[in-house]
């Protein structure tokens, strides 16, 4: 096992670091840091294709799309004034978080 740890794919430049430290590409250092090496390098049927890249995304944004329409509904059923507008994301977690507070006092007592 290398000195890299096993959770990351080694740049170009590390593997040329590697080999100088090995004694060059002849040694048999070499050859067992050259297959531990290549365990690390994702093989072309490991890798999402474009679609099912796409597809990710998509369900990523439609969860996150779901979730924006729902605080938004509860912001707009909080006050009569509030119907036709959406608020800032950023006023909108602050406001969401403020009711979380609430709740949990509440909850406290």
């Amino acid at each position: 096992m290398s000195d890299w740890g096993d959770d990351r794919v080694v740049t170009l430049e590390e593997a040329a670091l590697y080999v100088e430290a090995a004694g060059g590409m002849n040694s048999d250092a070499f050859a067992t840091g050259l297959r531990e090496l290549k365990g690390r390098i994702p093989s072309p049927e490991d890798e999402q294709t474009d679609a099912e890249k796409l597809e990710e995304l998509e369900a990523i944004f439609d969860m996150r799309w779901d979730a924006d329409m729902r605080a938004i509904k509860r912001w707009q059923a909080a006050g009569p004034d509030r119907d036709l507008t959406w608020p800032d994301h950023a006023d909108l977690v602050v406001w969401l978080l403020e009711r979380l507070e609430e709740a949990e006092a509440k909850v406290g007592q």
